[in-house]
């Protein structure tokens, strides 16, 4: 029972860490690939099966769904099965804690002041306060392999903090936000989606 609740805990963790992933003013993305590829010959994809699902099953779905809207924009066409594909495309959600400490200095003028005939200077005097800030980054990691050769030919990533999002139309937005930026240059060297 304990492994059953500590799973549902870490699903629905990775459910907001999705849900909020696509806030575009927060994410970072990055890519990388193989320069000798030439994308143009690639021109249908599959999207790999999850082995061990480490995200339930409605964030599962909005993922690939957003995947296959982006990548059919792209002129490549969805195929039932990896060995009919040029591409096998697959895709990864990570999670990291992270703190900060913000402090705040409150400056006032307080009665330690200096005392010179009958006037009266006061010297600054100040408190500080710190905050400590818990927050969780979530990473979707996209990659393209190329089936002739099951090779690694393209990877991109999108990081950012993790809000909550307020119902399943948000966070279909944001997925749908989050994977659009992440394959905004892909495949490499095409020109700009319509």
């Amino acid at each position: 029972m304990r492994r059953y609740m500590k799973n549902i805990i870490k699903q629905t963790a990775l459910f907001i860490l999705l849900a909020s992933l696509g806030a575009c003013s927060g994410i970072s993305v990055t890519s990388d690939w193989d320069p000798g590829v030439d994308f143009s010959q690639f021109k249908t994809f599959a999207v790999l099966e999850e082995t061990q699902p480490s995200i339930n099953r409605l964030v599962d779905q909005r993922v690939r769904a957003a995947i296959v809207a982006e990548l059919n924009a792209r002129g490549l066409r969805q195929v039932d099965s990896p060995d009919k594909a040029d591409l096998a495309i697959g895709y990864q959600v990570t999670t990291e804690e992270h703190t900060s400490f913000h402090t705040v200095h409150d400056r006032g003028w307080g009665s330690a002041g200096y005392r010179r005939s009958r006037a009266h200077w006061s010297a600054p005097v100040g408190n500080s306060r710190t905050t400590q800030i818990n927050y969780t980054v979530g990473t979707l990691v996209i990659a393209a392999f190329q089936m002739g050769e099951k090779e690694l030919v393209w990877e991109g990533s999108g990081s950012g903090t993790v809000n909550p999002s307020r119902g399943p139309e948000q966070s279909k937005q944001r997925i749908n936000d989050a994977v659009e930026q992440i394959l905004k240059d892909f495949p490499p060297g095409a020109t700009a989606r319509p």
